[in-house]
């Protein structure tokens, strides 16, 4: 099944414009971790995992990417490979959440989606801090 990408952009303007019950998790899916709106569709991945290891990988690249950081120096900090960094780091780029420097390799928050990049990275980390189930209507 083909889902189109949607900018982080468009994601949070959709997200604005959803009804407060719809930001919830979704009822019949009580045991598995499902919301209606998931920052993966925000970077360009709608199948994601849900797997709260991977959110952390790429809420820890996120900050890293946030702070300056180069790529290896986010992957020293966090345990990480390289590759796994730049992998995440190349889908905020595909996204247009960031752009990619020179060497050593590193990326950065683009000016033009600095809020945008904050703002999706704030609620990837409410996500995390209280779980998918427990997103409170009105988040983030």
């Amino acid at each position: 099944m083909y889902v189109p990408y949607i900018s982080a952009e468009d994601y949070f303007q959709r997200y604005d414009s959803v009804p407060a019950e719809d930001k919830r998790p979704l009822p019949e899916c009580p045991d598995y971790v499902a919301v209606k709106f998931s920052p993966h569709e925000a970077i360009g991945v709608p199948f994601a995992s849900y797997n709260s290891d991977v959110d952390e990988d790429i809420i820890n690249v996120m900050r890293g990417v946030r702070d300056g950081l180069f790529c290896t120096d986010i992957a020293a900090k966090h345990g990480m490979s390289r590759t796994h960094v730049e992998l995440i780091q190349a889908i905020l780029c595909g996204a247009e959440l960031a752009d990619y420097g020179t060497s050593p390799r590193g990326s950065f928050v683009m000016h033009e989606s600095k809020d945008t990049f904050h703002r999706l990275l704030t609620y990837w980390e409410r996500l995390q801090s209280v779980g998918f189930d427990e997103v409170k209507a009105g988040d983030p």
